[in-house]
C-alpha cells in the first residue's frame, strides 16, 4: 500500500468516525521492575538488567521500558536527585490500568551528568541521518560521474558520419 492510499484510508477512517481497534491488552496481572539510573536533571540515563525483572508478556515488557527510558525522576517540588532508583510498573486486566512506583535505592554513584537517554538516542540518530546523507550525496555524485563518462566515451568512440566528398 502506498502512503497515498494510506494517508487516504486514515482521512476517511475520521471522516466516518470510525473506531480504531482495540489494542491487544494483557489478560492477566503483569509486573515489570526496572532499575534504572538518572541525572541531576532526573533524566533516566539509561536501564540496568542488573536487578531487574520482566512479566512473561514481551509485549508490556517492551512498552514498560521504552516508557522507563522516557521517565524524569523528580520530587513533589520539582528538584532531582541523581542516583539509582526502581520503577515497578503494574498492571490490573481489571481496569486496564498500569500503575509505576518510584524507589530510590541510592543517591549519588552515578554521572549527574550524563546525557539523558532519549537526547542520547536522538543525537545518535543525528549522527547516523547525517552519514546516511553522506553516503547518498557521494553515490549520488558517483552515477553522474559515471553518467559523464558514459557519455564521453560514446562521443570519443561514435562512428564517423558520412559526408558528401567533393572530388569524383
Amino acid at each position: 500500500m502506498s502512503a497515498e492510499e494510506f494517508n487516504k484510508r486514515l482521512k476517511e477512517a475520521v471522516f466516518e468516525k470510525k473506531a480504531l481497534p482495540t489494542p491487544m491488552t494483557p489478560q492477566e496481572a503483569e509486573r515489570v521492575v526496572l532499575v534504572v539510573e538518572t541525572n541531576k536533571k532526573g533524566q533516566v540515563t539509561r536501564v540496568r538488567y542488573n536487578g531487574s525483572h520482566g512479566s512473561s508478556n514481551d509485549g508490556f515488557n517492551a512498552m514498560t521500558y521504552g516508557n522507563a527510558l522516557q521517565t524524569f525522576i523528580r520530587t513533589e517540588d520539582g528538584r532531582a536527585v541523581a542516583g539509582t532508583y526502581r520503577l515497578t510498573y503494574d498492571y490490573n486486566p481489571g481496569t486496564q490500568m498500569v500503575k509505576r512506583s518510584v524507589e530510590l535505592i541510592k543517591a549519588g554513584g552515578v554521572d549527574p551528568n550524563a546525557l539523558g537517554a532519549v537526547d542520547d538516542m536522538a543525537r545518535q540518530n543525528m549522527k547516523k541521518m547525517a552519514e546516511d546523507r553522506r553516503a547518498y550525496e557521494a553515490a549520488l555524485k558517483k552515477a553522474k560521474a559515471a553518467k559523464a563518462a558514459k557519455a564521453a566515451a560514446a562521443k570519443a568512440h561514435a562512428s564517423p558520419k558520412p559526408t558528401a566528398s567533393a572530388a569524383h
